[in-house]
């Protein structure tokens, strides 16, 4: 009897040291490697797609840019725009004459795929013309007020591939 308890003993003593490798997900720690090599600058989730707008909404292109495959393209009322330094470009110039921040209203992701109601709320820092339009590349922005504002009903779909952005379209 005292060799099958040690038998036991041993066996259940080898379970446990065979199976500390194979635990639930839940319970397994993920290796310091593995975190270090995920890009933060990619779209898997909700958090994630909320830092990525929060980057968009605070006008850091850069930091929103990240999130950008390297090959693109983007469709609103700039047009199409398909490299950083369009997509650069267009802000910069936007956004020296409106605030915008992007409000998620109803928002829907799988893997390759976010959809997405929003209002685009902006309004006015610095008065922008009929002139500057038409001295832009942007002729479909519409003039705008210092203090005006408006909400923007907007339809937004993302494609990623691995992560990353490689089509937007907004629609209103």
């Amino acid at each position: 009897m005292k060799i099958a308890k040690t038998i036991v003993s041993l066996l259940i003593g080898l379970l446990i040291s065979i199976g500390a490798g194979y635990g639930s997900p839940e319970t397994q720690a993920v290796p310091k490697t593995d975190q270090s090599a995920k890009t933060k600058s990619e779209i898997h989730s909700r958090k994630d797609f909320d830092v990525y707008l929060s980057k968009f909404n605070n006008s850091d292109y850069k930091g929103f840019l990240d999130y950008f495959a390297e090959r693109f393209e983007m469709i609103h009322v700039a047009g199409n725009l398909k490299s950083r330094e369009e997509v650069m470009k267009f802000y910069q110039f936007l956004h020296s004459y409106i605030k915008e921040t992007v409000i998620v209203d109803r928002f829907v992701m799988d893997r390759d795929t976010i959809a997405m109601e929003a209002r685009v709320q902006i309004e006015g820092i610095r008065e922008l013309t009929p002139e500057a339009v038409a001295a832009s590349d942007y002729p479909r922005l519409k003039p705008l007020n210092v203090g005006q504002t408006a909400i923007i009903p907007q339809f937004i779909h993302y494609h990623t591939v691995n992560g990353k952005l490689v089509r937007v379209e907004c629609r209103e």
